[in-house]
């Protein structure tokens, strides 16, 4: 078959002869990647080698989510992330560029998602504490907006940021206190 140019047909009868290797090999030389990948991970494991091997060729086939689930296995979460953000899956994509360190990116894909306290933590471990100082304040979260602002230094945008939580609402006290804090700081009271 192999020799007549019928690949799919030789390594199907590769496989069935339990010689999945050379199956894997004429299913990739055929084009079917899929069956490639497949009869690859049946013969040699799921070790990362032989995962990100499949992951690529489930690329040639356009199988983007199986791809990137084969990096992600192998341990290549930014690999995976890329994939899965190709594809419209962020949440996915967010949770596999955290794993991989790339918080910037996480933080991207967790907004696309609608998962903003995600996103917000994000922002903070890629040190932009303005960007998630203000979705804190974008949210209605007060408390966190004034007490990031206070620790970057804009005590004016704290004051007023804290200055809208009523009294009596939840986080009330610690926003007195934190208030008090910056005006002994900037000497506004003895």
């Amino acid at each position: 078959f192999e020799r007549a140019g019928d690949l799919e047909r030789a390594a199907q009868l590769h496989r069935r002869l339990g010689d999945a290797e050379s199956a894997s090999r004429l299913f990739a030389r055929a084009g079917l990647g899929v069956a490639a990948a497949e009869t690859l991970l049946e013969s040699r494991g799921r070790t990362p080698r032989w995962l990100r091997r499949a992951a690529e060729l489930y690329e040639s086939a356009s199988e983007w989510d199986q791809a990137a689930s084969c990096y992600a296995e192998a341990g290549d979460p930014r690999q995976a992330a890329e994939l899965y953000e190709k594809v419209g899956q962020q949440e996915q994509a967010a949770r596999a560029y955290e794993r991989a360190g790339v918080h910037e990116r996480a933080a991207s894909c967790f907004e696309r998602a609608g998962k903003r306290p995600e996103a917000r933590a994000c922002w903070e471990r890629a040190g932009d504490r303005l960007r998630a100082a203000e979705m804190a304040l974008e949210d209605g979260d007060h408390l966190a907006a004034g007490r990031a602002f206070y620790e970057l230094g804009s005590y004016e945008r704290a004051v007023d940021t804290l200055s809208r939580i009523p009294s009596g609402a939840a986080g009330s006290r610690d926003a007195s206190r934190l208030l008090a804090r910056i005006f002994l700081e900037k000497g506004l009271i003895d």
